[in-house]
């Protein structure tokens, strides 16, 4: 299988600011009639994220919504329920590639592992930088993986994705979130390790898309049972 990274040195163009369409126009031949299927299906699943969210008991999620009701903006549920939606999957033992050691990420390592929030646009290279020093710890790899610089999430700066050792700024978070979900399937990337489990959610339940490779989750199921049809 070709690495990311293979991928970018045998294809230049990948490495342009606008490489991203390159990624979606793959991913729409290989799944046609998918390409807004995100956009059109995250605004209704956000909502009932929320009022999902709001049931649990977790401290982590009780947190996030009371920085939610503190905003209380309706305009930020898509953003609210995309920060919140990995911390409803238990957390899972991760077998790495360094031998006898395994890593059960915290639920804090998960929700940051989905998106990155950074508060300043200058800290986005260390904090990406970090985080493939502690990947590289367990012998893992860094995946495709949304970025986002903002102090508070009603006011976002700017948004990217990171891939390999690009960074690819984009309009909006979830053009980032579904940028980053087509360039995985693209280059036969994995999903990030330590929210593994939230990109599998949305495959299956926003995208409906189903692989023989799919890693089955009690927690992914008995959330699309709960919220129903997409």
């Amino acid at each position: 299988m070709v690495s990311i990274d293979q991928y970018f040195k045998q294809y230049p163009i990948l490495r342009s600011p606008l490489s991203y369409h390159f990624f979606e126009i793959d991913f729409d031949n290989t799944y046609p009639n998918k390409e807004t299927v995100f956009y059109v299906k995250w605004p209704m699943v956000a909502k009932k994220i929320i009022t999902f969210a709001k049931q649990k008991k977790d401290a982590y999620i009780k947190s996030l919504l009371d920085d939610y009701k503190a905003i209380q903006s309706d305009d930020l549920d898509e953003i609210f329920a995309l920060r919140v939606l990995p911390l409803l999957f238990n957390t899972v033992n991760i077998k790495t590639k360094k031998v006898g050691l395994h890593w059960r990420p915290s639920k804090i390592e998960s929700l940051n592992g989905f998106i990155i929030f950074v508060k300043e646009s200058s800290d986005v290279q260390s904090v990406l930088e970090e985080r493939q020093r502690k990947l590289a710890s367990f012998k893992l790899t860094t995946q495709p993986v949304p970025v986002v610089v903002c102090k508070q999430i009603d006011s976002i700066e700017s948004c990217y994705v990171s891939i390999n050792t690009e960074l690819l700024k984009v309009d909006t978070l979830l053009k980032a979130v579904d940028i980053t979900f087509k360039a995985c399937h693209v280059l036969n990337a994995e999903y990030s390790k330590e929210c593994d489990a939230a990109w599998t959610f949305l495959q299956k339940y926003i995208y409906d898309i189903h692989t023989k490779f799919d890693r089955n989750y009690i927690s992914v199921n008995a959330l699309m049972s709960d919220l129903g049809n997409a």
